[in-house]
């Protein structure tokens, strides 16, 4: 791990990793020169049924890769990896400062309630928990930017100067946001165009796309990317995880900076 260049994906599932296997692998004490606190590259990790987060040691160590600038995670599973409660509050510090993980897997440790508010506690890059996120969808792709660099950009895009965007003023902008062709192509650029156009006017302003563009990449106003965190069997349920605008009854902890959070503010108005 402290030498690779290449691999963008490591699965360890299912090896059941002592204290002092752990430590190798992350590159805690004893192994300071490698493991994964050092390498740059991997960016999805799997460590599924691993054991690992049993020890509070080796839970600190991932804690510090959480933490650690050098490290690049985007999807990190450490579904039933025997995390608890009180090893919940020690990777949470790690949690915090992290700034590059899109997607968090904690399903199948019994966290309970007090774990949960630990991993969520409102400090650092906002985060949401989701039930029904794609686990092995592709977190790559571009990143978000903040809404006043997309503003100056949605300026330079918007020739005519009219302060919204046709559909091919936007296909271009999406280009200029790092969205391939492979990503959207022309026709599926049109029919993102039309979902953000919900009043048929023809035309989109910014903030009519902000809020598409921040969906997408699950990010906030501020550009940082939403961390959502796959709780399910965890010894508790989140209202919010499972909300369905067809059966809306509950209780809702909702973030305004998250688009998600807004989507369900604007369903319980409706009613």
């Amino acid at each position: 791990l402290a030498l690779n260049d290449n691999l963008l994906d490591v699965k360890f599932d299912w090896n059941n990793l002592s204290s002092k296997a752990g430590m190798a692998f992350l590159g805690g004490k004893g192994y300071s020169d490698q493991g994964l606190v050092i390498n740059e590259r991997v960016r999805r990790l799997s460590l599924r049924y691993t054991g690992i987060c049993r020890h509070a040691p080796t839970t600190e160590m991932l804690s510090r890769c959480l933490a650690s600038a050098n490290v690049s995670l985007d999807f990190l599973d450490l579904s039933h990896c025997g995390l608890r409660a009180p090893e919940a509050v020690i990777l949470a510090k790690g949690i915090i400062v992290n700034k590059t993980v899109r997607l968090l897997v904690l399903d199948g440790n019994q966290l309970g309630e007090a774990g949960y508010r630990a991993v969520m506690k409102r400090e650092g890059r906002n985060r949401a928990v989701k039930s029904d996120i794609s686990l092995e969808g592709n977190q790559d792709g571009p990143r978000a930017i903040p809404m006043a660099e997309v503003m100056g950009l949605f300026e330079e895009a918007d020739e005519d100067n009219s302060g919204e965007m046709d559909s091919d003023e936007m296909t271009i902008f999406l280009r200029r946001l790092g969205f391939s062709e492979e990503e959207f192509s022309p026709e599926e650029c049109l029919t993102i165009f039309k979902q953000i156009d919900t009043d048929g006017s023809g035309a989109v302003d910014i903030q009519e796309f902000y809020e598409w563009y921040a969906r997408v990449l699950n990010a906030d106003d501020s550009g940082s990317t939403v961390m959502m965190v796959s709780m399910r069997e965890c010894g508790f349920k989140v209202a919010d995880a499972t909300y369905s605008a067809l059966e809306p009854d509950g209780k809702y902890n909702l973030n305004l900076a998250i688009p998600r959070s807004r989507s369900i503010l604007l369903d319980l108005m409706r009613l």
